[in-house]
This record gives structure tokens, sequence and C-alpha cells, in this order.
């Protein structure tokens, strides 16, 4: 330099530089510099020192080698877990013996689990409608200050998809569909044995509407499917309607006619549930904010021989006015054996 300079690391483990300032001299001549550098007991770090003069800067980029723990494969770094749930098994570099962390946020559905040089990440079902992502943490398994964790991230898809428009809260993450067309919600799993449950954070259906609530269990996307056996078909009005709810499982075609005790707007979850017996007969119950509307018994659709399931169409089966809403918050299924 052939001008007054000054050195700026940006962080404390490259702060000991010498000379850190300096006059430079006419003919711009080098002048050595020394950066003594700690030693790492941590990860692998990198720093940056800046020469400044009164017009020019220019920078410097430093990497210090420390403990390494990492997928072997970069491209695992991110990993995609089934939305119906499923594992993964990792292999993992390493220069010490560590150990896998789930921050508490994620461990109501993610856990891990170390094993030798292999890191297995399983994810349960994803109930909401938005894909889920979240974290594991690698650490040396024994105490290193100041080590901060190496993330692995698990993303997981939703396990359904909108026949029609949607809006998704980005906040929330919760999903609303009008009545203005014929917008729904198809999952991509087939309901059978089990239990389903919607949750809403809301339905909004103004009085007058000659709108419903439609969950629509549809059998025609399966081949052997014995005249529509197994099809469901719930149809929920307002108070107000002069049409009756009706809850229908097709197989004797028998509509099991209610009316809702409580306000459309105040449904919060409908939930149902089909078992079989030893009698060869579904025991199916239908319920809505926990109230039982329906409980059963049906011939055993579920086990008919080419029967494998019902595809729910959960939302609006046309255009209704005045328009209507529904925010989908979750949707839980699961799946009796």
């Amino acid at each position: 330099s052939n001008k007054p300079f000054q050195i700026i690391p940006s962080t404390q483990f490259v702060e000991q530089i010498s000379p850190a300032s300096g006059d430079g001299n006419e003919d711009g001549n080098k002048i050595p510099i020394t950066i003594t550098i700690p030693e790492n007991t941590g990860g692998v770090r990198t720093a940056e020192i800046t020469v400044k003069t009164e017009f020019q800067e220019k920078s410097f980029t430093i990497t210090q080698d420390g403990i390494i723990i990492e997928p072997k494969n970069e491209e695992e770094k991110t990993n995609q877990l089934n939305g119906m749930g499923g594992e993964k098994n990792i292999e993992i570099n390493s220069s010490v013996e560590w150990k896998v962390e789930v921050p508490a946020e994620f461990k109501e559905w993610l856990s891990a689990e170390a094993d030798g040089n292999n890191l297995t990440l399983k994810a349960g079902y994803n109930n909401l409608f938005i894909t889920r992502v979240g974290h594991v943490l690698l650490y040396p398994k024994s105490n290193v200050p100041g080590f901060e964790g190496v993330p692995v991230e698990v993303r997981q898809p939703r396990n359904m998809w909108a026949d029609g428009a949607e809006d998704i809260d980005p906040e929330t993450g919760y999903a609303t569909i009008r009545s203005n067309a014929q917008n729904r919600y198809v999952p991509n799993f087939s309901y059978g044995k089990g239990k389903i449950v919607w949750n809403f954070e809301s339905v909004n259906m103004p009085a007058g509407t000659d709108g419903f609530l439609y969950l629509n269990g549809d059998t025609w996307h399966w081949n052997g499917a014995a005249n529509g056996a197994g099809w469901i078909q719930i149809r929920i009005y307002p108070q107000d309607s002069t049409t009756k709810s009706s809850f229908k499982l097709h197989y004797d075609w028998t509509a099991e006619e209610f009316t809702l005790e409580e306000s459309m707007n105040d449904i919060k979850t409908i939930e149902l549930d089909t078992k079989v017996d030893p009698e060869d007969a579904t025991n199916v119950t239908f319920s809505i904010n926990g109230k039982v509307y329906y409980s059963g018994k049906k011939h055993n659709a579920f086990d008919l021989d080419g029967h494998k399931g019902v595809i729910f169409y959960s939302g609006f089966s046309g255009p209704f006015s005045p328009e209507c809403t529904i925010v989908f918050k979750s949707l839980d299924y699961e799946v009796y054996e």
C-alpha cells in the first residue's frame, strides 16, 4: 500500500492481527501481515478481514478446519419424507463421536436416531394443509462450548390437493375455500377402516344461503368396487335450511337424515369412525363437535373384494350464494388394521 491503511476483522477469532494498521510507503511495496488464529475446538468456521484505505477496500476470507459432522452426500442436508409418514437413513461423515437432537417445536411429528455413522429420520402423518418443514441438529457427544448444532432439514408435503381455488394463510397455514365455484379438497389417501377428522378454524354460511358443507367419499377411482359399495356422503345444511342434513353410506342406499343442533358457523370438528366387528358388519360413528349424529352397523362394504376405500371430496359441490367460506386447520387420519 502507498496509503495509510487499517485492517478490520469480522469476528473475534481473527482479531490478532499484526500490524493492524500502517502508513504504507511511497513505492507501494508489500507489507507483511501476520494473523494469529487460536486452536479451533468447534466446527469449521470462516471469517473475513477487510483492508481499508481512504478510497479503497479489499476483503479476504479465512477458513479454519474444525469438528466435522455432516451428511456424506451434500443433497441430504435437505430431505423429503412421505406426507403419510415414513423414515430415511442418512450416512454421516464425522471426525468425532456425535449425537442428534430434535428441537422441541418439531418433536410432535419428527424423531431421529443416531447409530454409528447412520442417522435415521422419522416423520408421522402430516395433517396440515401446507408442506411441513423442520430440522434436527447434530452435535459432538462430548460437550464442546460454543459448538452450534449442524442442521439437517426435513420437509414433508401435505396429504391433499385443491380441486379448485384456495387461499393459504402464510402465518397459520390455514386453508380457505369459497363457494363461488366447486372448490374442494381431495386427500392423497383412500379412507377405509379408520378415523378421519376434519378440523375447522371457521365455517361461514350466511343466513338464507342455498349452500351446504359437502363431504363426499367417492369410490369411482377404484376398479372392482361393487356398485358404489362404501360410498359415503355427508351433507350439512344450516339450521334455517328447508333441506335436512344427511349421512349416507351407499350399500343399502339409506340416508340417515338429521337437523344440525348448533349453528353451522360453530362447527369446529367433523369426525367419521369406521370399525369392523366379528359379525362382518361395519360399525360407523359420525359426529360433529363431539356430538354423535349417527352410530350403527352397515354391511361391511370396506372388506369387499376389490374395494380399496373411498376418496373424500371436502368443501363445496358448486357455486352458492351468498358466498360461503370454509377455513380448514387440519385433517387427521388414523388407520385401523
